[in-house]
Parts: C-alpha cells; sequence; structure tokens
C-alpha cells in the first residue's frame, strides 16, 4: 500500500497542477488577445459601405451581413450563411445576439458584386464562392462594435 501511494500520489499531484495552470492560462487568455484584434483589423478594409437601416442595429451587436444585387448569388451566400452561423434564416434571437449571418439582396449600388459588413470593416467580393467571405465572416462573427 505504502509503495501504491509513493507512486500513485506524486504522478496525481502533478496531473492537478498541471490542469489547474493550463485552466490558469487559458482563463487568462482575453479573446482580443488570442484573435489578434480582429474587430478592428481582421480582414477586409474599414467599413465605408452604408448598411441597410434595418440591419445596422444587427451590425453592431456583431452579426455579419452579406449583400449582393444578382439573385444567383443569394442561394451561394446562404449556403456560405449556414456553414459558418449554422442557419440561413437566422431568428431574430441571433441577430440579436451578434451570431447571425444575414443574406440580403439589395437594389442598392454595391461597389463589388458581394460585400461582407461587420460593426467595423468590410470585404468587397467580385465572386460568391471567394474564399475571402468565409474567412471574413468567421473572423468578424460575435464581434460587436466597441
Amino acid at each position: 500500500m505504502r509503495r501504491v501511494l509513493t507512486t500513485v500520489l506524486p504522478v496525481a499531484v502533478l496531473a492537478i497542477a498541471v490542469a489547474v495552470g493550463a485552466a490558469l492560462v487559458l482563463a487568462g487568455r482575453d479573446d482580443d488577445a488570442t484573435a489578434g484584434d480582429r474587430g478592428a483589423t481582421g480582414p477586409g478594409t474599414a467599413r465605408t459601405t452604408t448598411p441597410p437601416p434595418r440591419l445596422d442595429a444587427t451590425l453592431r451587436r456583431g452579426s455579419v451581413v452579406l449583400l449582393t444585387t444578382t439573385r444567383q448569388d443569394v442561394a451561394l451566400l446562404r449556403t456560405l450563411a449556414t456553414e459558418v452561423a449554422g442557419t440561413a434564416d437566422p431568428t431574430p434571437a441571433l441577430e440579436t445576439a451578434g451570431q447571425a449571418v444575414v443574406v440580403r439582396q439589395t437594389t442598392a449600388l454595391l461597389p463589388a458584386r458581394v460585400v461582407a459588413l461587420s460593426a467595423t470593416r468590410e470585404l468587397r467580393a467580385a465572386s460568391p464562392t471567394d474564399p475571402a467571405l468565409r474567412t471574413f465572416a468567421e473572423a468578424h462573427l460575435g464581434r460587436p462594435a466597441r
């Protein structure tokens, strides 16, 4: 019994110490520090495109909006929204929580075929299949305006 205690006890104490240390390190990491402050300088450029008025509050809360003028692009963008946010038909609760990727077809003149908007950034894409759109949506989703 004594041999078991002298062997198992130090290993158990070491395992607990490692677990507690790892928990403290992870708890001390701020999201902005681990994400490279993507809310201010992430993918895209400073936002200059004015969002549709009803979506401005959604953007400020951290949701991402994908705008296009082309009906054919909507289906592809809805697929992207589903892959990134889990749904292409976000509920008001998801929009309020800043966890929605909203796809809108607009009649407004856009500076590119697809424009992705976040609280502070925008990305202009020539195609709805541009991989930069996914990168943008994943980086900015859930990042409210500060």
